[in-house]
């Protein structure tokens, strides 16, 4: 895993009733050109990851969306990836200029497709360098969100700080969840540990 600062965004997975699935093949001259993927983008300084949701979702398709649940995180080469499945929109479905058109499409029909990794992890594809974190390994969990929680340690400061907070409380959250209690403690700590940062104890606090 790098030492260096990844970027974090979220992905909206949107499916109908009749089992298909809102997707894109992106357009020339964009990061994972020519490949099929949901709506999402890279979270902004200052937002929250549900907020970087919903604003991607909007800008991108057009859709107003709702009661969204975490269902992964995926730790991929570009950065991390907050995978979520949106079960509530509404609104008319538009396109970005140059970014490629949306449809609903059945995941079987780009499964021989290039995919990006979220997408084709989520539907059951190999993709190499894209890993998912939330699983059945609470002790390499446990090592990895150590790891990180270093590195993050050393970068508290400025509006950063609230996306690191909301991070960390939605994965404490997702894990204990799941019972995955070293991974959920640790992620707890660190998010309480963030949060005594942006609102440190004063004196009457501490008697």
């Amino acid at each position: 895993m790098s030492a260096g600062k990844k970027v974090v965004w979220t992905a909206a997975y949107l499916r109908r009733d009749d089992g298909t699935v809102l997707v894109r093949r992106r357009g020339q001259g964009v990061i994972d050109a020519g490949m099929y993927g949901p709506p999402g983008g890279k979270l902004e300084v200052g937002e929250t990851i549900e907020e970087c949701l919903y604003r991607e979702l909007e800008e991108e398709t057009g859709l107003l969306g709702a009661d969204a649940k975490l269902v992964q995180i995926y730790d991929t080469t570009r950065g991390v990836c907050f995978f979520y499945r949106v079960h509530w929109w509404e609104g008319d479905l538009t396109s970005e200029h140059g970014h490629g058109s949306w449809f609903w499409l059945r995941p079987e029909q780009i499964k021989d497709e290039p995919t990006q990794g979220g997408l084709a992890a989520w539907l059951g594809r190999e993709t190499p360098g894209c890993v998912a974190l939330l699983g059945n390994h609470d002790m390499e969990l446990y090592q990895i969100i150590e790891e990180a929680r270093a590195r993050m340690q050393a970068r508290i400061d400025g509006p950063e700080i609230r996306q690191l907070l909301d991070l960390w409380s939605a994965l404490a959250q997702f894990s204990q969840a799941l019972g995955l209690d070293a991974l959920g403690q640790t992620a707890e700590t660190v998010a309480t540990d963030l949060l005594r940062a942006i609102h440190p104890p004063n004196d009457k606090d501490a008697l």
